[in-house]
């Protein structure tokens, strides 16, 4: 069973490294004055100076949809929005809006049942239970999202003003307080900190939490390689963004008998929602589709119970709205669904149907009152509860390139 899971991760690997190659060497070349000169559409601009400040290098959006917010169309992207996505944008007048909405919501709906009906059928046999489930999974992050950026647009039409940073930091560090409830375990306060750094499409990002109370730890380190996007030195028309991640994290459990060891692989993006449609400026989508391999170790006092190994299937979807314009003043809010297993949130825990196979949700936030100081704030549930709140720090920006 370990030789075979390790065997697939590897070929994930592979396939993803495979058709990566070609995708960074497509989308971002160096870029020098004369290359973007003869190409004023490429999606990648040249690193601005402060006096260029909202000038030509600048992205714009401009807004022709036909759409009036207000309360009517919002009230009818929740019901009947939730089931016919784009009902709040019809409301509003903007029919091309509604249509997009809804042929996503198709597609989303398509690929959900693709996937759940042939997972009941086979009585979720592991022959088909991988491919089916990422089906599935990605069909129903497609139909949350659809809702929520029906909800979104009919609320406000739009917000030009509202941007996410259009380069890179460099390096950063984050530090902060984490309290956990879960009624399984003794551990409550923990320390957390994080410290990401990249070089070029290279990224890395060591990340600790500490308990206060008992020896409950977490270390976890992830390397990204960034194919689409913002970096350190240039600026993109805005923040979407695809990165390949690879990550190792270590759970001791030690007062509990066990410890677990999980390496997994991921695809991890973000798109900017206005280049799906103009009344969808100022929010963003973000997903996450990966497979993880855990390697647990069961221990107690005078008994050894051995290694076991399970995959770990991961699949994260986010819709998320900003505020302000950086370099101050500016930050976002995500509304989120992970599936992750792993972690101290683990599955869903309502005691009721779908307890232990549905993951965690919640939100998390992040605002910065100065060109490299901010704030985080995260709360969730899943099988506990959680809060977070921490300092964050961020370098190697250059004020002008913001």
């Amino acid at each position: 069973m370990k030789h075979q899971e390790i065997r697939r991760l590897a070929g994930i690997l592979l396939s993803a490294i495979i058709i990566g190659i070609p995708l960074t060497v497509r989308a971002e070349a160096p870029v020098t004055q004369a290359t973007f000169a003869q190409s004023p559409t490429a999606e990648v601009h040249p690193p601005m100076t402060s006096a260029e400040g909202e000038g030509e290098g600048a992205p714009a959006t401009t807004a022709t949809s036909n759409l009036d917010p207000g309360l009517l169309p919002a009230a009818a992207a929740v019901f009947p929005g939730i089931l016919v996505h784009g009902a709040g944008h019809w409301v509003g007048g903007d029919g091309e809006g509604a249509r997009k909405l809804l042929r996503w919501e198709g597609l989303g709906a398509a690929m959900f049942f693709g996937g759940v009906i042939p997972i009941g059928l086979s009585g979720a046999s592991r022959q088909i239970i991988r491919p089916a489930y990422y089906l599935a999974a990605t069909g129903f992050g497609i139909m949350a999202l659809t809702w929520f950026a029906d909800i979104y647009g009919a609320s406000t039409g739009g917000r030009d003003e509202a941007r996410g940073l259009t380069v890179r930091p460099q390096w950063g560090s984050e530090a902060g307080f984490v309290w956990i409830y879960d009624p399984q375990f003794d551990y409550r306060g923990f320390f957390h900190a994080a410290a990401p750094f990249s070089i070029g499409r290279f990224g890395i990002q060591p990340e600790a939490w500490v308990s206060m109370q008992t020896p409950h730890n977490m270390l976890r380190g992830e390397a990204t390689w960034r194919f689409l996007g913002p970096l350190a030195d240039y600026r993109s028309v805005d923040d979407s963004s695809l990165d390949l991640v690879l990550a190792l994290s270590r759970w001791d459990y030690t007062p509990d008998g066990f410890n677990v060891l999980t390496g997994d692989i991921a695809m991890r993006g973000r798109y900017d929602m206005a280049r799906f449609h103009e009344t969808l400026a100022g929010s963003f989508v973000e997903a996450e589709l990966g497979w993880g391999l855990e390697f647990f170790d069961f221990h107690a006092p005078g008994y050894h119970a051995g290694d076991e190994a399970a995959a770990l299937l991961l699949a994260r979807f986010g819709y998320g709205v900003r505020f302000g314009t950086p370099p101050v003043g500016h930050g976002e809010v995500v509304a989120f669904y992970d599936h992750r297993h792993d972690d101290f949130l683990a599955g869903s825990g309502f005691g009721g149907l779908g307890d232990g196979v549905l993951g965690h949700w919640g939100l998390e936030g992040r605002w910065f009152f100065h060109e490299e100081w901010g704030l985080s704030a995260e709360v969730a549930q899943g099988s506990a509860w959680m809060g977070r709140l921490a300092l964050v720090y961020r370098g190697g920006i250059e004020t002008g390139n913001l």
